[in-house]
């Protein structure tokens, strides 16, 4: 019997990590800073300029969760942890503003891009397109109020959830 007990619980030790080992070499997300920053900063930008020609205003809906563009593309942006932006919901020279303001190399610390398969599983529908979790250096000053941005308690914030004038609930 305890023969088959530690052979079972050895078994049980092995695999499960085994499977833990390989879920983290395969959910391995790198993050982006140095010299390697600048450049994939402004192939960002070049990106993001040229999705704003795909903005059309009746793409967008609003539902209980918060607007959004029925044909989402653009990733889903989280500056320190705190604010949260989605360019596909606003005008071109908001997303222009947006990147003079945010997407400034002397202003990041590091860039952490989540590709949308292992985005969905943390941050659900609004990472259709991916996840860019930016870290700003500590005494970088900023306006997060870009691309609409609401605050929440002054500490937090994001640009769609707040309904604006005659905008439309639709439940889903």
């Amino acid at each position: 019997m305890r023969t088959t007990l530690l052979i079972l619980f050895t078994f049980i030790l092995t695999t499960v990590c085994g499977q833990n080992s390989a879920d983290t070499i395969n959910s391995y997300v790198p993050v982006i800073y140095g010299d390697k920053l600048k450049p994939f900063l402004d192939s960002l930008k070049n990106q993001l300029l040229t999705d704003t020609i795909k903005f059309k205003q009746i793409d967008l809906i609003f539902t209980t969760i918060g607007r959004r563009n029925v044909i989402p593309y653009s990733p889903l942006f989280i500056i320190n942890g705190a604010y949260i932006y989605k360019l596909d919901i606003v005008s071109g020279s908001e997303v222009a503003e947006f990147a003079q303001e945010i997407l400034d190399d002397r202003k990041i610390k590091s860039i952490t891009h989540i590709d949308s398969s292992k985005a969905s599983e943390h941050f659900g529908q609004n990472s259709w397109q991916g996840v860019i979790v930016i870290t700003m250096f500590d005494k970088t000053k900023f306006n997060p109020k870009v691309a609409g941005l609401t605050f929440h308690k002054k500490k937090s914030g994001d640009n769609y959830t707040t309904r604006r004038e005659n905008e439309i609930l639709i439940r889903d």
